[in-house]
This record gives C-alpha cells, sequence and structure tokens, in this order.
C-alpha cells in the first residue's frame, strides 16, 4: 500500500499534464474556440479633449459630463483629455 499509493498520485498529475498539454494543442493549432452562448464584445474607448487647460474643474466636469465611469487625464502638454467608453 505504502509503494501503490505514490505511483498512482504521481500517474494522477502525469494524466493532468497531459490534459493541459492536449487541451493547448488543440487551442492554439487547431483554433478551437468556446462556442457557448456568451461572446467577448470589443469597447471602444473615446477620447475627447475639454479644455486647453488642466486643474480641478477638468475632473469633475469630465465625471458629470461623460457619467461615473468616465476618467479624466491631464495630457503632456497640458490638456485635459476626458476618457470613456463610447
Amino acid at each position: 500500500m505504502k509503494v501503490i499509493f505514490p505511483l498512482l498520485f504521481i500517474l494522477l498529475v502525469l494524466s493532468f499534464g497531459i490534459e493541459i498539454h492536449v487541451f493547448y494543442i488543440l487551442y492554439c493549432v487547431c483554433g478551437l474556440e468556446n462556442d457557448g452562448p456568451l461572446k467577448l464584445v470589443d469597447a471602444n474607448i473615446c477620447d475627447v479633449k475639454l479644455y486647453n487647460f488642466c486643474d480641478h474643474t477638468c475632473f469633475t466636469d469630465c465625471l458629470s459630463k461623460y457619467g461615473v465611469r468616465a476618467l479624466a487625464l491631464c495630457s503632456a502638454s497640458g490638456e485635459c483629455i476626458c476618457r470613456y467608453h463610447c
């Protein structure tokens, strides 16, 4: 019993490794994909220049204009940029 258990455990671990390699080969080489009911939709991200300057109003105006999921950024040239999903 002491010898059989480690051998069965090693065989179990190796079988998981073989399944992972087979799945990887089927996914990459054969183009196997999940054709289930859920599909991934790519979201577009839009950048809009609000002002030619960047101060605290940039952050509040961006959120009030495009919603809470919008992100206000200050560009390298000092412009107020609002990034949101469009």
